[in-house]
């Protein structure tokens, strides 16, 4: 491998475009785990649903915790990589960290949620860090959206705590 392919790949602008594949490949990989766990266990639950139905497996199953895991260490990545990127391309590094955001903010539905639809929603706080480097016009856009989804009076302390940061930094953008 050469000199200049190595550099490239360790440059900011392509460790952030890695770790935004990353943040896509590991929504992905849960939501399809997710649905397989739930395949299997209406499977099992229709041949023995009066034996589970005190039984929660979401309680002993790892898979959720190791979303967040997962989760935690590429926004952290992340966040790591568009503060490099920022002195050296802005728009692409707002353009990285939007996409990012939408990702983790991406509305969930309104009926009853699944378990990994809460743990989702628990992942919303993680875009904390990357709000800074958003426009004001994209933190305009996810603010409205979370009032629109959940309105202030309705929201866990989390979800105000991230509003809140939302309009702060909206408000030093002015």
């Amino acid at each position: 491998m050469s000199q200049d392919i190595r550099s490239d790949w360790h440059s900011p602008e392509k460790r952030a475009e890695v770790l935004l594949d990353q943040l896509d490949r590991h929504y992905f990989k849960y939501t399809e785990k997710q649905k397989q766990q739930e395949n299997a266990k209406s499977k099992i639950a229709k041949l023995f649903g009066k034996w589970f139905s005190s039984f929660d497996p979401s309680a002993s199953d790892p898979m959720h915790q190791e979303f967040l895991t997962g989760l935690e260490r590429i926004i952290s990545e992340l966040t790591i990589a568009l503060k490099q990127l920022e002195q050296k391309d802005p728009a692409l590094c707002r353009a990285i960290a939007g996409k990012a955001v939408s990702r983790l903010m991406a509305p969930k539905p309104a009926r009853e949620k699944t378990t990994a639809e809460w743990y989702m929603s628990v992942a919303e706080y993680l875009c904390s860090s990357l709000l800074p480097f958003l426009s004001r016009e994209d933190l305009k856009l996810c603010h409205d959206s979370l009032l629109e989804r959940v309105p202030r009076r309705m929201m866990y302390p989390k979800q105000r705590q991230l509003l809140e940061q939302m309009e702060e930094i909206m408000k030093a953008k002015e």
